[in-house]
């Protein structure tokens, strides 16, 4: 009976410690970022086909953002257009590891190796990359302490769109729900090439509506 406790006890801290420290670095995102009136546009999992598109509908608002960039997809031009663009890249992993279903060591390999891709088509050293924003929002303890030791910055967000999510929501209803939870913050989107139109008009859609909403308000578009 003791030892079974001790175990629950051990894996409630091994996952439920980090979870906590999440939550709380949003919640200082959120405030941060709402006291400062300002807005950070984050796209996930590129590139893909809709990066063109995303960054020619970011250029229209002249806003910048940051991509969070999956190491096995990373191509040399499409990390230069982007910068080009005045647009910041930082590691989402190399194959978008769930830390939660993993060893702690493919975790730390899909980290090395996510940032490895970036510098080799950046001819930047690793150091400059400090960014990192952990698959499905998942870290365990172990995983943790590694970002910790290596200086890196763990980002979340604090408004997800729900591009991904099982039931594509109405944006109508989304931007309604963006706008009373302050209208600033971290907001996520995919930059993900989906075989599902309306998928694809959604991203592109919700975007729209929060740049205009952004312009509107004079609220403060930065990269991360």
């Amino acid at each position: 009976m003791i030892i079974c406790i001790i175990i629950i006890c051990i894996i409630g801290f091994y996952f439920g410690f980090p979870w906590c420290i999440l939550k709380a670095m949003r919640y200082r995102d959120s405030l941060g970022f709402s006291r400062g009136n300002k807005i950070a546009l984050t796209f996930d999992d590129g590139p893909s086909r809709n990066t063109d598109k995303i960054l020619s509908l970011l250029d229209r608002y002249s806003v910048k953002a940051t991509f969070f960039v999956t190491g096995s997809k990373v191509k040399r031009d499409v990390l230069e257009k982007i910068q080009s663009r005045g647009h910041a890249v930082a590691s989402h992993g190399y194959d978008h590891v769930n830390h939660w279903k993993c060893f702690p060591w493919r975790a730390w390999k899909d980290i090395q190796l996510g940032f490895k891709a970036i510098e080799d088509f950046n001819n930047r050293p690793l150091d400059q990359w400090r960014l990192f924003r952990p698959p499905y929002g998942k870290v365990t303890l172990f995983t943790l302490l590694y970002l910790w030791f290596k200086r890196v910055k763990i980002v979340y967000w604090t408004f997800d769109s729900g591009d991904t999510w099982e039931n594509i929501p109405d944006v109508d209803s989304r931007m309604e729900e963006f706008i009373q939870t302050s209208g600033t913050g971290i907001v996520l989107f995919h930059d993900l090439y989906y075989p599902d139109t309306e998928r694809n008009n959604y991203v592109f859609e919700l975007c729209e509506k929060v740049l205009k909403y952004v312009q509107e308000k004079q609220i403060k578009a930065t990269a991360l």
